[in-house]
């Protein structure tokens, strides 16, 4: 029985110095020194979108600064889980990042099991864009402000439907945390994805929507913005106010960001966060944003990490208050 146990107890012995030796060596190259080889972003969502092609322009410009290889690579699955579980195991040495968003960072926890926490298996380095999202009602409906939406809703409980990427997304909870604070009481209709949602709106099967794509829709008159989720004005809409001037408190975690695994050394850190704001200040980048209709709203490293921390307890409590949370 003895020699049995030898085998697995020195495995372990050996994946512990393993970890030890690969932390060292992550802490031994020093800032100055950083980086002296390529530089892997995983992105956790198909290619070509809006949490794709941000990192994607970053990349090229760390490629200028720091006259090493950024390669960007996406591995999709697990509506995000996926590649963020690849960067939590990665050697915390600077040289992997990864895309970092609130859906499966702080609300895919509490819906399933994932490995990995958001606040103990990773380093935030910079947020790099925000997501906006405009609650939209078709031109030919009576509804001309939020207030008026709300007053229909509350004199015909739950015959004012919604759709949304789905059970549990950021949009679902927000428009759940919405009907609570105004006691009402509206009927979701989930999707598996944007492109259901806002097909439903468009064609008339829903009364409203929540999507950041719905932006360039209201743009054009297809659909009334009656106002925006997010920290300013949506850039493609100036005119429509956000829920925050309207007086509600309840927020949506929007951030877009970058980030690495736990235990980076912090002189890495603070060099790669200082490279990746200066390349959301380069004009090219922010066109980008205003093409994807994404929010100008970034923060460094302490910022960033304080920003998870501080959704991921609101998530937490948002979605127990509602009964979004799974049993595990």
């Amino acid at each position: 029985m003895a020699r049995k146990l030898r085998r697995p107890l020195l495995a372990s012995m050996l994946l512990a110095v393993g970890a030890t030796l690969s932390t060292a060596a992550a802490r031994a190259e020093s800032a100055d020194t950083f980086p002296s080889k390529p530089i892997t972003i995983i992105v956790n969502f198909g290619a070509g979108g809006p949490t794709d092609l941000p990192p994607r322009r970053i990349a090229a410009y760390l490629e200028k600064k720091f006259k090493q290889p950024v390669v960007v690579e996406n591995r999709t699955g697990g509506a995000g889980v996926v590649g963020l579980s690849a960067v939590a195991r990665a050697a915390p040495d600077g040289y992997t990042l990864g895309t970092f968003s609130a859906s499966p960072t702080v609300i895919a926890p509490r819906l399933r099991t994932v490995p990995y926490n958001a606040r103990k298996d990773f380093t935030p380095v910079a947020q790099i864009a925000e997501y906006a999202m405009p609650l939209c009602v078709l031109p030919t409906q009576p509804w001309k402000s939020v207030a008026d939406l709300m007053a229909h809703a509350r004199a015909n409980p739950g015959a004012v439907t919604y759709s949304t990427v789905g059970t549990g997304s950021g949009q679902h909870i927000f428009m759940e945390a919405l009907a609570r604070a105004e006691k009402v009481k509206l009927a979701h209709v989930p999707f598996s994805g944007g492109a259901g949602g806002i097909a439903a709106l468009l064609g008339g099967h829903v009364q409203g929507a929540l999507d950041a794509a719905l932006a360039k829709h209201a743009a054009t008159g297809e659909c009334r913005a009656l106002a925006s989720v997010g920290s300013a004005r949506h850039p493609a809409l100036p005119d429509v106010p956000t829920f925050k001037e309207l007086g509600y408190t309840i927020d949506a975690a929007l951030w877009l960001g970058l980030a690495g695994p736990a235990g980076m050394p912090q002189a890495i850190v603070d060099k790669l966060s200082a490279a990746i704001l200066e390349a959301t200040e380069d004009p090219s980048y922010k066109d980008l944003l205003k093409q994807l209709l994404l929010g100008d709203k970034t923060a460094g490293s302490a910022a960033f990490r304080a920003q998870v921390a501080a959704d991921d307890e609101r998530m937490a409590a948002m979605m127990n208050d509602l009964g979004l949370t799974a049993a595990k």
